[in-house]
């Protein structure tokens, strides 16, 4: 049986203002590094033997601090960033609200579209993640695995892993250092965890 934990990065400025981020590098700010050592003290222990992680700052300390208490290196690997949301980086809600009215409420239908014109898809984040998350998974056969990631990264993972229908519209985006957990068996993949 393979555990993945899959662990959203601490706060930046960006969360807090609710303005989009996607690939933009965006720092932990002093709440976000404060919740990285609460996700370590929380997750200490767990018997990790890898520790994977985005390349984006805010995941990659959060993913070095955990790995700290677990003597372990992080690896980084490309596929795990977040969605792109193009144009709307930096972008409040609100203004994203203005350049495609009535998005929120697709999303909550179920409904895929491109995050701006120059940005990704759920669809498109959800194959890099099956296919990352699969990777990691066949690497670490019956071993605890951490994967530091992000908000929609996350979703669209677990809701791939669990061949839930709309683009993972019955999970809510997990608050900065929430996590999701899933197990291997015999029927496949299932959440035993999804929170705070």
């Amino acid at each position: 049986m393979t555990r993945l934990t899959l662990l959203r990065h601490g706060e930046t400025d960006w969360n807090r203002s609710r303005r989009m981020q996607g690939l933009t590098d965006i720092a932990l700010n002093a709440r976000g590094l404060a919740q990285a050592d609460e996700a370590a003290d929380l997750l200490a222990h767990d018997s990790f033997e890898a520790v994977y992680s985005s390349p984006l700052c805010r995941a990659h300390t959060t993913a070095e601090t955990v790995a700290r208490r677990h003597a372990l290196a992080v690896r980084v690997d490309e596929r795990l960033r977040e969605i792109n949301v193009g144009s709307w980086s930096g972008l409040t809600v609100e203004e994203c609200d203005e350049d495609l009215p009535g998005w929120r409420e697709r999303l909550g239908r179920g409904e895929d579209f491109r995050r701006s014109s120059s940005g990704e898809t759920a669809a498109e984040v959800a194959r890099r993640a099956m296919e990352v998350v699969g990777e990691i998974a066949e690497r670490h056969p019956d071993g605890s695995v951490l994967v530091v990631s992000h908000g929609v990264f996350i979703q669209q993972a677990v809701a791939g892993m669990l061949r839930l229908d709309g683009h993972g519209a019955q999970l809510a985006i997990l608050g900065n250092i929430g996590r999701a957990v899933l197990t291997s068996g015999p029927a496949g993949w299932r959440l035993s965890h999804y929170g705070s």
